[in-house]
């Protein structure tokens, strides 16, 4: 099936679905194909004659999936869009993730992006929609004389070259062997996680725009790491914190939330611990007598919506800073694992 410029592999899937019977489906998409979502309902239901019921909640990728609130319905199955599974989480109910594979021909942008790569051996990584490209890349590259190199990551990570945007542990595992590194993908995104994390100079080419990015992106990383600071200067004079805890699947360190508060209490400050499955500024304008926010949730949030939150807020790794346990020569994504 194809959508919007995406070939949906939705076959094998459904042939599964039928098998096993389900009258009952989920189906749970990425924003930028919640447009189609009758589209692909109707493909599903045609094929399986299940009842389809489609997820509206915002979907942040695949630490927030949705087997939980379809299994609170009775609904037997969930379809997953667009997102690569953890291969650590477990699920509810049984769970189908389908790729959304772009149609574009990534050959053009590539081709543009090798005059700006640095040394021989490039260090590859992608987003789980271009994984599938990654062979053809390797081999374009082995063309033109240079020696692209992948790594599978940690548990997070499903397959060789993927990266998130909470992990790049498949980029720091070869950072070491490798002169620079490209990123095949869009928007900023998953380009923040890696210049956060890596000393290695980063090239993106994106498929979808045909651009290609390196100076900008050296910017971009300038700019974010001067926000960052300033936040943590900010949270120093803080006496009280709220330590955030999330409910999704993915992001749950409730453990981790509770070592904050006792760190925090040791400095001889106070600490309260607020659950939340979506964080949004507006759920915390209620605080009275809270100077600053601490997110062990998803580690973008502080970074990507500092801006819109009325108080600081700051990553983990960010409250070590402001705590004088950690220097600040060196800036440290939080990174989930």
């Amino acid at each position: 099936m194809k959508v919007a410029g995406y070939k949906l592999d939705l076959d094998p899937t459904v042939n599964e679905l039928s098998e096993r019977g389900y009258s009952l489906i989920g189906l749970h998409l990425p924003e930028g194909l919640k447009r189609y979502a009758k589209d692909i309902a109707s493909y599903l239901e045609k094929s399986t004659r299940a009842t389809i019921v489609i997820a509206s909640d915002p979907c942040y990728g695949a630490c927030d999936l949705a087997d939980e609130s379809f299994f609170s319905l009775g609904i037997e199955a969930s379809v997953e869009v667009g997102h690569a599974a953890i291969p650590y989480l477990t699920q509810k109910i049984p769970t189908f993730f389908v790729n959304a594979t772009p149609t574009i021909d990534v050959c053009p942008v590539i081709g543009k992006a090798i005059r700006y790569l640095e040394g021989k051996r490039i260090g590859l990584v992608t987003t789980y929609q271009w994984a599938e490209k990654l062979g053809s890349i390797k081999k374009l590259l082995r063309e033109e004389g240079l020696f692209p190199l992948t790594s599978k990551g940690d548990k997070r990570i499903s397959s060789e070259g993927l990266v998130l945007g909470c992990n790049v542990s498949a980029a720091k595992r070869i950072e070491r062997e490798v002169s620079s590194f490209l990123f095949i993908g869009e928007g900023d995104f998953h380009p923040v996680a890696l210049l956060l994390s890596l000393d290695k100079p980063l090239i993106q080419a994106d498929p979808i725009s045909n651009r290609v990015r390196k100076e900008e992106l050296i910017k971009l990383k300038e700019r974010i790491i001067k926000q960052r600071y300033q936040a943590v200067d900010q949270a120093k004079d803080a006496e009280t914190y709220g330590v955030l805890v999330s409910t999704k699947k993915g992001q749950q360190r409730i453990k981790l939330a509770r070592e904050l508060k006792e760190k925090i209490g040791s400095h001889g400050k106070k600490a309260y611990i607020f659950m939340a499955d979506e964080l949004r500024p507006d759920k915390f304008d209620y605080l009275k007598g809270i100077d600053c926010l601490v997110s062990t949730c998803c580690p973008r949030v502080a970074i990507d919506d500092f801006l819109s939150y009325k108080l600081p807020i700051i990553t983990p790794v960010e409250l070590e800073m402001a705590l004088g346990e950690r220097k600040l020569e060196r800036y440290k994504l939080d990174e989930l694992i």
